[in-house]
């Protein structure tokens, strides 16, 4: 017996058009500049890792972790939305950018304002999870990260004390061009606003 199946056109035409899934923006929503959808939600994190990458930026090897918490909408938030799931939360830091005074058009400065952005969003999250900073100086200390994002590729199955979290957010839904020119819709959390109290 084989393991593989036949695959009819018809079913390909539906996993196609369910690829463009996108969640129901609600009639309360805002609308960026960028013409991207806003609001509000409620959810839960069932997943939390991290990912160490690397570029090269104006010639130079630069180290990235990706921080990410998956989260699934539930109907506290639009009600439109229960059983979404993933909503993403990432923070994407470049440790070679953090301290760049970097002209900002730079690509060096892009990644220095990726950076710092992250950084204030991951300080959102975690403070509506109840983590607070570990060092003395109110930062976060490199084992408190990894705890709480285990790394993707260690297959150890630690499980991040995020997950089981609840919390609100603002997500973010909008039309985004990939590299190769092609259109998708981008859904992501674009700010944790508190956790449950």
């Amino acid at each position: 017996m084989s393991d593989f199946f036949d695959i009819s056109g018809e079913t390909i035409k539906a996993a196609e058009a369910a690829a463009e899934f996108k969640m129901v923006v609600p009639e309360t929503a805002k609308v960026t500049k960028r013409g991207d959808s806003v609001w509000d939600e409620h959810g839960t994190i069932k997943a939390a890792f991290s990912e160490a990458l690397e570029t090269i930026i104006e010639g130079r090897k630069c180290p990235i972790l990706l921080l990410q918490a998956d989260i699934s909408v539930d109907a506290e938030g639009s009600g439109k939305n229960a059983g979404y799931f993933p909503v993403r939360f990432k923070a994407r830091m470049n440790s070679a950018a953090i301290g760049s005074n970097a002209d900002k058009a730079t690509p060096m400065g892009k990644q220095a304002t990726m950076t710092r952005i992250s950084i204030a969003r991951l300080k959102g999250m975690l403070s509506a999870a109840n983590f607070e900073p570990d060092l003395e100086d109110g930062g976060y200390s490199q084992g408190m990260l990894a705890s709480l994002f285990p790394p993707v590729k260690s297959f150890t199955g630690e499980v991040s004390p995020l997950v089981g979290i609840n919390l609100w957010f603002q997500v973010k839904q909008g039309e985004s061009e990939g590299r190769d020119g092609g259109k998708f819709t981008n859904i992501e959390v674009e700010r944790v606003i508190s956790g449950d109290v």
